[in-house]
C-alpha cells in the first residue's frame, strides 16, 4: 500500500475563507485529505514529505462551463475538417492540457460524451474528472442551429461528441430529447434559452424556447434526478429558465435587478463566463467571424462584468465558467482574474472552488479539509493578494487529483 504523502511548510487557502492560514501540514492517503494541522505543530504521520517551502496550497480548481470539444474557435464547421479520430486526440489534449493548468474538474456545458468521461475514471488519458451533459438542447434557428439562412436543409441531428446539438421542438420533441441525453449518460440537461454569439440567424437579446417547453425540460430531467443548466444572457431568458426551475443560468451576461433578485429567491446559480467574450472582443483577428456576429460578441462583452455587480449586489450565488474555445483554453485563469478584478481575489477563489462543487453536488470537492477528496494544487506566492500568479509561468508547482500526483516541480 502507498504510503501518505505529507505536504509541509505550506501556506492554506482552503476553498471557504478570506485569508491564508501559514506553516501548514496536510496528509493524504488512500485519495483524501486525512489531516490539516495548521497550528504549526505537523504531524507525527509517516510517508513522503513534500516540502512546499512556504507556496500556496489551495483546491483543486473547477470550471464549470466548459466545451472541450470545441478544438478550434470556429467550432460550427470543425466537424467538416477533423474526422472522429483527430477530433478524439484533440479532445483528450485538451483535457490534459487543463488538468496541467490546475483544474482537477470540469463541467461540460455540451458535447463531451460518457466515453471521456470513462477514459478519464480508468485512467486512459489524464485530465480533470468530467460532469458531462452530452448534446445541447436547442430549437430551430436556436443558438445550436448552426445553419445559414441560405441553407434549407434538415440540421445536423448526429455526432457524438465535439460541439454537437440536439435539435427539438415542442412539447414532444423536447421530451425526448431530455430522455436521450440521460439515457447516454448526462448528469446534468443543457438548454439553450437564448440566442447566443456564434449562431448565425438568432438574436442575443431574445429568449429562446416557450415556457411549457423549458418547464418539460426541467420535468423530464428531474424525473432522472438531474439538473438543468439554461445558456440565457437576456433577462427575460433568465427569468423564463428561473421560473421553469433550472438549476443554473450559464453567462447572465444582461442580468438586471429584477431577474437577479428572482435568482435570489429561488436559489438559482450564476455562471458567468467573462473571458470568452472578453477576449474575442479584443483579439478578433483570432477569430475572424463575420460583422453581424463580431457585434454580437462585442456587445456581450460589455455587459459581463457588470453583470457581476448586479449579482453580487443581490446575493446571487455565483459559480466560475470559463466557455473559452480552441487554443484560448490557455486562457482558463484569465477567467479568474477578470472576475477578481470585480469580486475580489477571494470571493472567485470561492467560486472556482467550493461554489462550484456544491453547484456540481460533489460535497467531497472544492475544500481543504479531512474526509475530502485530495485535490490539491501548490502555487507560487499569494493568490488572495494577487490572483494572477495562477497563471503566471511555472508557478503552478503541484497538481495533486485524487491523492495521484500529476505533476511536481517542487
Amino acid at each position: 500500500m502507498p504510503q501518505p504523502t505529507i505536504l509541509t511548510n505550506v501556506s492554506l487557502f482552503d476553498g471557504t475563507g478570506d485569508e491564508l492560514a501559514e506553516g501548514v501540514t496536510v496528509v493524504v492517503a488512500d485519495g483524501l485529505i486525512q489531516e490539516v494541522h495548521t497550528d504549526g505543530a505537523g504531524t507525527s504521520t509517516v510517508g513522503d514529505r513534500i516540502d512546499g517551502g512556504g507556496a500556496t496550497v489551495l483546491p483543486g480548481l473547477i470550471d464549470a462551463h466548459v466545451h472541450i470539444g470545441a478544438v478550434d474557435v470556429y467550432f460550427e464547421t470543425q466537424a467538416d475538417r477533423y474526422s472522429p479520430s483527430l477530433m478524439a486526440f484533440k479532445m483528450a489534449h485538451r483535457l490534459r492540457h487543463v488538468l496541467d493548468l490546475g483544474y482537477t474538474t470540469v463541467r461540460d456545458c455540451g458535447g463531451t460524451d460518457w466515453g471521456f468521461k470513462q477514459a478519464v475514471e480508468q485512467r486512459m488519458i489524464p485530465g480533470p474528472r468530467i460532469v458531462i451533459s452530452n448534446r445541447m438542447l436547442s430549437q430551430t434557428g436556436g443558438h445550436g442551429d448552426m445553419r445559414s439562412r441560405a441553407q434549407t436543409e434538415e440540421p445536423c441531428r448526429g455526432g457524438h461528441y465535439g460541439m454537437v446539438f440536439s435539435i427539438a421542438d415542442g412539447v414532444s420533441e423536447v421530451r425526448r430529447a431530455v430522455r436521450e441525453q440521460v439515457r447516454m449518460g448526462a448528469d446534468f440537461v443543457k438548454v439553450m434559452a437564448s440566442g447566443g454569439a456564434a449562431s448565425p440567424t438568432d438574436k442575443l437579446d431574445r429568449p429562446q424556447y416557450s415556457e411549457e417547453e423549458l418547464r418539460i425540460i426541467v420535468e423530464e430531467a428531474e424525473m432522472a434526478g438531474v439538473p438543468v443548466a439554461a445558456h440565457a444572457l437576456p433577462s427575460i431568458a433568465i427569468t423564463r429558465a428561473v421560473r421553469a426551475g433550472a438549476r443554473t443560468i450559464e453567462h447572465g451576461n444582461f442580468l438586471d435587478d429584477e431577474a437577479a433578485a428572482l435568482m435570489a429567491a429561488h436559489d438559482t446559480f450564476l455562471v458567468p463566463t467573462v473571458a470568452t467574450y472578453v477576449m474575442a472582443s479584443r483579439h478578433p483577428e483570432r477569430y475572424d467571424y463575420p460583422p453581424e456576429i463580431t457585434e454580437k460578441v462585442d456587445s456581450a462583452a460589455a455587459a459581463a462584468l457588470h453583470s457581476l455587480e448586479v449579482a453580487a449586489r443581490h446575493g446571487v450565488r455565483m459559480g466560475s465558467g470559463s466557455d473559452l474555445l480552441g487554443e484560448e483554453i490557455a486562457w482558463l485563469n484569465h477567467e479568474l482574474e477578470l472576475k477578481a478584478d470585480v469580486l475580489g481575489a477571494a470571493a472567485t477563489l470561492r467560486s472556482a472552488t467550493s461554489v462550484n462543487a456544491e453547484l456540481i453536488g460533489r460535497d467531497d470537492l472544492g475544500v481543504v479539509a479531512p474526509g475530502r477528496r485530495a485535490d490539491l494544487l501548490i502555487v507560487n506566492g499569494d493568490p488572495l493578494t494577487d490572483i494572477s500568479v495562477l497563471g503566471a509561468p511555472g508557478a503552478v508547482r503541484l497538481v495533486m487529483k485524487d491523492g495521484e500526483t500529476h505533476r511536481n516541480t517542487l
